[in-house]
């Protein structure tokens, strides 16, 4: 939408070298993203305090967003084996 011309503002934007060829991203940080993993309330098993808990969760992230990168390359180094489903 942005790169097409369709809007002008976009928030909720991660800096990618690729989007920068085309979006004007400030110089000055602008503030902090952070990033959350929800749990299903009955997976009590899965706790914040031991990242291990994650090994052989099914994860959902959204299919060509900055996170997809950033989780696998954070996981990867963590643990063994990680399902991923794309939507």
């Amino acid at each position: 939408m942005l790169k097409n011309g369709d809007i002008d503002i976009m928030g909720d934007l991660s800096y990618t070298d690729e989007r920068a060829q085309y979006i004007d991203f400030a110089n000055e940080e602008q503030g902090r993203e952070y990033y959350y993993l929800f749990v299903r309330e009955d997976r009590t098993d899965i706790t914040a305090t031991d990242l291990s808990t994650l090994q052989n969760a099914r994860v959902g992230i959204n299919k060509g967003s900055v996170q997809v990168d950033l989780f696998q390359e954070w996981f990867f180094l963590s643990f063994w084996f990680l399902q991923l489903s794309w939507r």
